[in-house]
């Protein structure tokens, strides 16, 4: 059981995360996922909130959070941020708010979709789709087809087809 913190509502009295955290025996304790034993257990979630976890077939582990996305490798127990537009200093704020990311199903863990998405006013010049084929190490830009106005993405949540060979979307 994995669980992210944080007040996924943005507001004045929203409440940071402490980071991710997994049971390995059914909730009865838990433990923080990925701290650092090198800098006295330093954690890069830790002061983030955390608005989706999922997961590829390799056991590796996505943290879309409010400024950035994370990936977890399984291989080596650390978080590598792996999508930042506005890299490490998030000013203005929101402006990469990473709402929802997903492994396409049947990909092998090879194809992730991730949304940054804000409703301004203002800090919106990051929202879009952001694509990896290499297994969530890289993403680009890529422009939404369908329906969906590419000028006006918002939070965004995800759901693939069981096959993996279509993507629905719910933007607000």
């Amino acid at each position: 059981l994995w669980v992210g913190t944080g007040e996924a509502n943005v507001s004045q009295d929203s409440y940071a995360g402490t980071g991710v955290y997994r049971s390995a025996d059914d909730g009865a304790s838990f433990q923080r996922v990925g701290d650092d034993p090198g800098t006295s257990g330093g954690n890069p979630l830790v002061s983030h909130t955390v608005f989706r976890l999922t997961f590829d077939p390799n056991g590796d582990a996505f943290a879309a959070t409010d400024n950035g996305l994370f990936r977890y490798s399984a291989s080596s127990a650390h978080w590598t941020e792996v999508l930042d537009p506005a890299e490490t200093v998030d000013n203005p704020p929101y402006d990469q708010q990473v709402t929802d990311v997903a492994v396409v199903p049947g990909s092998g863990g090879s194809s992730v979709i991730a949304a940054i998405g804000w409703h301004g006013p203002g800090n919106t010049q990051n929202n879009g789709f952001y694509q990896s084929t290499d297994g969530g190490r890289t993403f680009t830009e890529v422009k939404p087809t369908g329906d969906i106005n590419a000028a006006d993405i918002g939070r965004t949540s995800f759901a693939y087809s069981a096959d993996g060979s279509r993507l629905y979307a719910i933007v607000q």
